[in-house]
């Protein structure tokens, strides 16, 4: 397999513990675990991201409800300056 050193360099290695992983918990902290936890730890992390996917979908929706209320209204609005009679100067 090839370890990356770098974003474009790499070095060829070995795995001499297949059942040992290192997981990436964010901020650039790794954990070593068991195929199992990881895999365990992974799902979890996925399901948790799906859920926030659909947070931010439907709060998504409830704003672009809230634009389109907005934007019927001031059309409404200036239609109706448009129409309104402008007073006849002599």
């Amino acid at each position: 397999m090839l370890v990356p050193l770098t974003g474009s360099l790499y070095a060829p290695g070995k795995l001499v513990d297949c059942d040992k992983v290192l997981v990436d918990v964010g901020t650039g902290y790794f954990v070593e675990k068991s195929q199992k936890e990881a895999i365990a730890y992974l799902v979890e992390k996925l399901e948790k991201l799906q859920e926030r996917e659909q947070q931010v979908h439907l709060t998504l929706m409830r704003k672009r409800e809230s634009q389109a209320t907005v934007v019927d209204l001031m059309q409404k609005r200036i239609a109706g300056l448009s129409t309104a009679k402008a007073p006849v100067m002599h």
